[in-house]
C-alpha cells in the first residue's frame, strides 16, 4: 500500500540484477524492510520495499533498468528526509538512480541522483 502523500518516481540501473538493491535495503532499513521475489507470469525480479512512512515497488524497464516508485506519508520535510536517506542507501551501495519526490498538487520537491 502506498501512503497518501508525497510521490515519488524513480529509475535505478541494475545489470546485474536487484539483488544489490535488496541487500542495501535490508542493511539500511533492517530485515523485512525490503522483500524480493521473481514474478510467476515472466520471471522478471520484483523489490518491495515498506517501512511505516513509505512503500515502493520495482517494474522492469529492460536493458538492466528499473522503475523504483511509490509514496512517502508525512509532511514534505519528512518525505525529503526518508528519501534523500535512500539515496544515499543507494550511493554507498553503488546502485545509480534517479529519484523524483513529489508532493500531493504534484509539484516537484527535490530530485535526487547519484553522483
Amino acid at each position: 500500500m502506498i501512503p497518501d502523500g508525497n510521490n515519488v518516481y524513480g529509475v535505478v540501473q541494475a545489470p546485474k540484477g536487484l539483488w544489490p538493491l535488496w541487500r542495501a535495503l535490508q542493511d539500511a532499513f533492517g530485515d523485512g524492510a525490503a522483500r524480493w521475489r521473481k514474478s510467476g507470469y515472466d520471471g522478471h525480479e520484483i523489490i518491495q520495499f515498506e517501512t511505516e512512512w513509505a512503500s515502493f515497488e520495482t517494474e522492469p524497464l529492460g536493458s538492466g533498468e528499473f522503475l523504483f516508485n511509490g509514496g512517502v506519508g508525512g509532511s514534505a520535510a519528512d518525505a525529503e528526509r526518508l528519501v534523500s536517506q535512500l539515496s544515499s542507501v543507494l550511493n554507498e551501495a553503488g546502485v545509480k538512480h534517479v529519484l523524483e519526490l513529489y508532493d500531493d498538487d504534484g509539484g516537484l520537491i527535490r530530485d535526487f541522483k547519484a553522483p
